[in-house]
């Protein structure tokens, strides 16, 4: 499962999406066939993936789900992660008030310290989506939030994607 999960992330790297989900799907078929306790970590891996390939509807499925299991875990990075894609699939539907409450969770649970590339360029997709609905406050909260993230990352306060 693990070599799996590093060749998603080396997909990942590469801006090859479709190459990233395969192997996290086959990594989670491993994952669930042996009874892995990180499953979570790759859902949301997945998650992001078919977020960032605009499949909305399952991703959001999927990011309820593992946002549940990291909420178990009380792991604030999973938890901020998801919470800023759950903003992305809102804005898409159109549900601007689960917008507003998933971006407040994510900066609540991230806090000060906590900043990834991911959850910038999620926050930063966010913003577009909700610019695009014509909810332009809203998007320059997501944006600035991003800019938060990438701020904390410049100073060297946070977790940068491998490259491949």
């Amino acid at each position: 499962a693990e070599a799996r999960i590093f060749a998603g992330e080396l997909a990942r790297g590469r801006h090859d999406l479709s190459g990233a989900e395969h192997e996290y799907r086959r990594a989670l078929t491993v994952q669930r066939r042996v009874g892995s306790g990180n499953i979570a970590i790759t859902e949301l891996n997945l998650a992001i993936v078919m977020t960032l390939r605009g499949s909305y509807q399952d991703a959001e499925r999927l990011l309820k789900r593992c946002l549940g299991e990291v909420d178990a875990l009380h792991r604030s990075r999973l938890q901020g992660a998801a919470h800023i894609y759950l903003a992305v699939c809102a804005a898409v539907r159109g549900d601007f008030d689960a917008f507003d409450e998933h971006l407040e969770d994510a900066r609540a649970v991230l806090g000060e310290d906590q900043a990834e590339e991911d959850n910038a360029l999620g926050a930063r997709l966010a913003g577009d989506r909700a610019d695009a609905a014509g909810q332009r406050a809203r998007a320059e909260r997501a944006w600035a939030f991003a800019a938060e993230q990438e701020a904390r990352l410049a100073a060297g306060r946070g977790v940068r994607a491998e490259q491949g």
